[in-house]
């Protein structure tokens, strides 16, 4: 059976990076984590494990990093995942019979389940009865070593420009990580807060007319609540870029959570006949506005009540 190795960079990631690693152990002949300047104590976590450690100096450059560590595994295939992420264990066995399938793909697709609710807890994530809402995108983070597959982007950096050309041989695994972001302890969302102000905000002075930093620029703000300056950017980015699907859909979402409904499902909705986009990735969209709208519903009948 081929091998498959782990790939992960981390800072200051001792809330969760225990629980992880357990994660991925099941399916990992290799792990290699790279820290970029850990003051807490992951380090500490990590060493406790049977894995390769190596340090990398932070330079502001995501993709470098994540480089830097894709090219310490050793194994067949490479699984890259963030130490917020989970694998979905009922996925084990799904993902070893893709190594070894006799096919054309270098690369998959995962699903990755942002999670949008804060109630939400880890046993939860592995029920089929969970009703915790989030959104639903896919991206390659499962690949063949040695296949000149590597990162771009010095934030949110993807390996997608590396297989341009290569659609072909990218095929959609149906994994699902899912993504506990919305868990951070408050000491960690500080720091992710000044990795936004100064790398990101950084990027969007020298870039201004980039329709993905604008993109990131408006996630920033959508995740922290500020509705309508997500709005303003994720507006910016379609101007930039009018064919940014993923920025139509979450303007639809950001309307929907300041209470304009109709023009927010009406954007979503708009979507459904584009090719960019899965049918199930508009769905989960809609799903979380649908969401959105009866728990505004239920908490504006608790008051009147």
């Amino acid at each position: 059976m081929p091998s498959l190795g782990v790939a992960m960079i981390v800072k200051n990631e001792a809330q969760f990076i225990e629980k992880v690693i357990q994660n991925i152990q099941p399916i990992a002949d290799e792990i290699v984590i790279t820290d970029t300047g850990s003051t807490d104590s992951t380090i500490d976590i990590v060493k406790k494990f049977k894995l390769k450690l190596f340090h990398y100096k932070w330079d502001g450059d995501e993709s470098r990093a994540r480089n830097f560590t894709l090219s310490k595994c050793n194994t067949e295939w490479i699984i890259c995942i963030d130490a917020d992420e989970f694998i979905d264990i009922r996925d084990y066995q799904k993902i070893r019979k893709l190594i070894s399938s006799k096919n054309r793909y270098i690369a998959y697709r995962i699903f990755l389940r942002h999670y949008l609710d804060p109630r939400i807890n880890l046993e939860d994530i592995f029920q089929k009865t969970s009703t915790n809402f989030y959104t639903l995108n896919t991206m390659v983070r499962l690949f063949k070593n040695n296949e000149k597959i590597f990162y771009s982007g010095s934030v949110y950096s993807t390996v997608h420009e590396s297989l341009r050309g290569r659609i072909d041989k990218i095929g959609d695994s149906k994994v699902t990580f899912h993504h506990l972001d919305i868990l951070r302890n408050a000491q960690k969302r500080i720091e992710k807060r000044r990795w936004y102000l100064h790398d990101v905000f950084e990027n969007l002075k020298r870039f201004p007319s980039d329709p993905d930093i604008n993109y990131i620029v408006a996630h920033y703000y959508w995740l922290r609540g500020n509705f309508n300056k997500a709005i303003r950017y994720y507006k910016k980015t379609l101007q930039l870029n009018p064919k940014h699907i993923k920025a139509k859909l979450s303007l639809g979402l950001s309307y929907v959570a300041i209470g304009k409904e109709d023009r927010g499902m009406k954007t979503i909705n708009a979507c459904r006949n584009n090719k960019g986009i899965y049918s199930w990735e508009l769905e989960s969209y809609l799903n979380t506005a649908y969401k959105i709208i009866i728990d505004r519903t239920i908490k504006e009948k608790r008051r009147t009540e």
